[in-house]
């Protein structure tokens, strides 16, 4: 007895030691492992209809989250592949419901049903009133609804309200029609045409699908040709087509990210480095989608998720996320905003010169650790006319006339673009600092874009600048020198009065005649700009390809991430 005491003692003396020691002051107190919702598809992706099927398990579970985002159940089905459908009438063409009428169909689901007059306090009561109507009986459709708090049942179906009202005296007195509700969702087993279940509980609760599985087990469901693990939420915000999340924890969520964020070849620290970025990543950047009625989207804009991952590597996947499961960066005690890039092309940036505001934790440092050549678009060139860029800046609302000259002004200690202008001809400058000066360069439609700030651009021609030397204090500032001085042996300094000296500047070769004189271009005028540069994305934070060289290195995830952000934990 004394020595179990005595365990148990130096148990407690050990866990205090580790607390006091592995956690600084003032951490906060996040949870470390939240449910996420995380759009799939919404705004002008939103699905009129979204099928699942059950990989594991059987049937799935209907409901909702409260607002501890609990799952609340309201019903269930053994079915093991659903699908569900805003209240709209459906046409079944090739096997995709529609809510648009196409040509050719195979099957009509009429909107408006019949609604029994009877209020019932669950749901295999309702169920057990509905399996007692069947086409038997002459009615197609007979299911149970959970509708504001309590359930009915619903017969039947009609493409119009008219159609449904017409038929109302067919049915026990006291019925209504329903149908078409901007907040109602059908459940539609799929395959079948038949609905067995619908949920309108108004515009402030949505419907949540749960798959059944055996304890222990984790849920996966397939969904667009892809596994999900947790549950899905839906949302017809405005009324419109369904707004399809995925609501997962976000241990389960993170190996959902680290196989498409990196690949799942890499070595184990530098995907352990990711996991722990891409988990601090959503946590810290909760709620950024809001407006569209989830947390974070499955794309770039926060993080490509794509679910459970099977491939080669899964193993190696499982181990880097479950071997930092809950863990988070810190900086003073908040958790801090890990960005990262594919590559930074040899320096990452500050915060502050890309996106204009001070983080402590993102600044700029050195990379000696990317292997640039077998970088996905590592070390890369586009070339622009000069109507290319005339009509870029155009088209993203600048007037401008013809741009004759572009050229990098100003780059950061660090070494990358500050800021780049581009001039038309009748002399106006169009300046592009921070984030601008990658971002300006992309269209799509012309397929091209800057794929880092670390550039330098050359021309065929002399552009349209007046040319002069510049040069740049420690404090950025640059100015044009009219006089040039030579330093000679033994540090005397005289001025350079004659001959004439040829600068390679960005926009070509350029004379100088000497002090005071003026200078001249080669006389030939540009008509394309090249853009030279090195790294893919927008240089904050950690480097993905230099992560990896790291971890090649022998650093561990925590050296990694330490040496990518600035005087931060983790914990």
């Amino acid at each position: 007895m004394k020595k179990h005491i005595l365990h148990r003692l130096l148990c407690y003396i050990i866990s205090a030691v580790v607390i006091i020691i592995c956690i600084p002051p003032q951490t906060s107190h996040a949870v470390s492992n939240p449910l996420l919702r995380v759009g799939l598809y919404y705004g002008t992706s939103a699905l009129p209809t979204a099928n699942l099927a059950n990989e594991k398990g059987s049937g799935f579970s209907y409901g909702f989250f409260d607002s501890a985002d609990n799952f609340i159940e309201v019903g269930n089905t053994w079915r093991e592949k659903i699908t569900i459908a805003k209240d709209k009438t459906l046409f079944l063409a090739d096997g995709v419901y529609c809510d648009t009428k196409p040509s050719t169909y195979q099957s009509q689901i009429g909107a408006y049903h019949i609604q029994l007059p009877n209020r019932y306090s669950s749901f295999s009561e309702a169920l057990s009133v509905a399996s007692s109507y069947d086409e038997s009986g002459g009615v197609p459709f007979a299911f149970p609804a959970y509708v504001n708090g309590s359930y009915c049942v619903r017969l039947d179906h009609f493409s119009s309200a008219q159609n449904a009202s017409a038929a109302l005296s067919s049915y026990p007195v006291g019925s209504s029609v329903v149908g078409e509700s901007t907040s109602c969702y059908s459940v539609i087993a799929t395959g079948s045409g038949k609905i067995v279940f619908e949920f309108d509980a108004g515009q402030s609760t949505f419907l949540a699908v749960k798959p059944i599985t055996m304890p222990g087990e984790k849920a996966s469901t397939w969904f667009k040709g892809y596994q999900y693990p947790g549950a899905f939420e839906y949302k017809r915000l405005y009324g419109n087509d369904i707004t399809v999340i995925n609501a997962v924890y976000a241990d389960d969520y993170v190996a959902g990210v680290v196989p498409y964020e990196m690949s799942a070849s890499w070595p184990i620290e530098a995907l352990k480095a990711q996991a722990i970025c891409a988990r601090t990543y959503a946590i810290s950047n909760l709620r950024k989608h809001s407006a569209s009625g989830f947390d974070i989207c499955n794309s770039t804009d926060c993080q490509v998720y794509y679910g459970v991952y099977t491939g080669e590597y899964a193993s190696r996947v499982e181990e880097a996320c479950s071997a930092t499961a809950g863990l988070c960066v810190y900086y003073n005690g908040e958790i801090a905003s890990t960005f990262y890039c594919s590559s930074d092309g040899g320096s990452t940036e500050s915060a502050k010169n890309v996106w204009g505001k001070e983080v402590p934790y993102l600044q700029a440092v050195p990379d000696p650790y990317e292997e640039l050549t077998y970088a996905n678009k590592g070390i890369w060139s586009v070339t622009y006319t000069c109507s290319e860029l005339t009509w870029l800046l155009q088209n993203k609302g600048y007037t401008c006339s013809d741009i004759v000259d572009c050229y990098v002004k100003t780059r950061t200690p660090a070494g990358n673009v500050y800021e780049v202008v581009m001039v038309d001809k009748n002399g106006r400058e169009f300046s592009f600092t921070g984030e601008k000066a990658r971002s300006i360069f992309y269209s799509a439609t012309l397929g091209k874009s800057a794929n880092s700030i670390r550039y330098e651009i050359t021309s065929d021609g002399a552009g349209a600048r007046t040319t002069e030397i510049y040069i740049q204090d420690s404090a950025g500032s640059q100015k044009g020198e009219s006089k040039f001085y030579v330093i000679g042996s033994g540090g005397a300094v005289s001025a350079y009065e004659g001959g004439s000296v040829n600068v390679i500047t960005s926009s070509g070769t350029h004379s100088i005649t000497g002090a005071g004189g003026s200078s001249s271009g080669t006389g030939t005028k540009a008509t394309y700009f090249t853009l030279n540069g090195t790294g893919w994305g927008h240089n904050v934070g950690m480097s993905q390809r230099g992560a990896k060289g790291m971890a090649e290195r022998g650093f561990s995830y925590s050296e990694i991430i330490g040496y990518y952000f600035t005087g931060v934990y983790i914990a």
